[in-house]
């Protein structure tokens, strides 16, 4: 059974016993899917530790809780997924200049630039540093 990536939720009832093998994944063309959800979890990260903010020494400190809870929740912290799209936008990169056509860089970095944005606006300084330096070496594309 497959199913899209905008199919939120589905349930799969075996008429008989069976193995099953489950993979979740992503591309460039859900990954604003993806950035959305992980954003909307991270929101409801903090919140659900927002009483106890005021017993961490430090903001950072705080973060730190939220993104544990994120990984926990979600399998994924904020700089674990700025760092895959990073990796794949600069993979992208070297099979453009290989294969001589950079349309899929050219998309990637369109998907990008709003999680960039993004990143910014929430503060994260070194995940926006690492996407950003990874989208800098485009300039030139």
């Amino acid at each position: 059974v497959s199913t899209q990536s905008t199919w939120g939720f589905h349930q799969v009832h075996n008429l008989d016993d069976c193995i099953s093998l489950n993979h979740n994944w992503c591309n460039a063309f859900n990954i604003d899917l993806l950035w959305a959800q992980l954003k909307e979890d991270s929101k409801e990260a903090a919140k659900s530790i927002e009483h106890l903010r005021e017993l961490m020494e430090t903001e950072a400190e705080f973060e730190a809780k939220v993104q544990e809870l994120l990984k926990a929740s979600s399998g994924i912290r904020v700089s674990e997924f700025v760092e895959m799209i990073a990796f794949n936008i600069e993979r992208l990169k070297t099979n453009a200049e290989a294969s001589g056509s950079d349309w899929q860089v050219a998309f990637a970095k369109a998907k990008a630039q709003p999680i960039l944005v993004d990143l910014r606006e929430m503060g994260y300084a070194d995940a926006e540093s690492r996407l950003g330096a990874a989208l800098l070496e485009f300039h030139d594309w």
